[in-house]
């Protein structure tokens, strides 16, 4: 059996904050503590998995998805999707090779600090956008419904 609407949004929304939330950590790791070695890298190791989760929910329920969204919002979400997780892996490959305090990790946290909520809040507003017209459209439709009498 197919999630409802509503649960696939639930779903959406709770993958859209465990990024951000994972990533926030990232970055206040490495700018007011001094964390052992090989936490940075774990840290990024986790969100890269989350990465990864997302982008196969947005695949696996393209479908189920696809009557929420306009077709600009499902592209969004899969284009999104795909380059988090790309970013996410060379970011990864980055400190494997160099390790989590070369210069040059530092310098692809700093862009993608910027690029990371950016990338999931165009995203995750595309989503809202489609279901809120498409809700909007409803409540629409029911407020020019007559009233019933007494409701006045």
């Amino acid at each position: 059996m197919a999630p409802g609407a509503g649960h696939l949004i639930g779903l959406l929304d709770l993958h859209h904050h465990r990024m951000i939330a994972r990533w926030r950590n990232i970055m206040d790791t490495v700018a007011c503590r001094r964390p052992p070695v090989g936490t940075v890298a774990a840290e990024i190791a986790f969100l890269t998995e989350e990465v990864a989760a997302f982008r196969a929910f947005v695949d696996r329920q393209a479908e189920a998805l696809a009557p929420l969204l306009d077709g600009g919002a499902k592209a969004v979400l899969r284009v999104e999707a795909a380059a988090l997780h790309v970013d996410m892996r060379a970011l990864q490959a980055l400190v494997q090779r160099r390790g989590e305090g070369d210069s040059a990790v530092m310098v692809t946290l700093a862009i993608l600090g910027e690029r990371f909520p950016v990338a999931i809040h165009r995203s995750h507003a595309a989503f809202q956008r489609a279901v809120t017209e498409r809700h909007g459209g409803v409540c629409g439709r029911l407020h020019a419904l007559p009233s019933r009498a007494g409701d006045d």
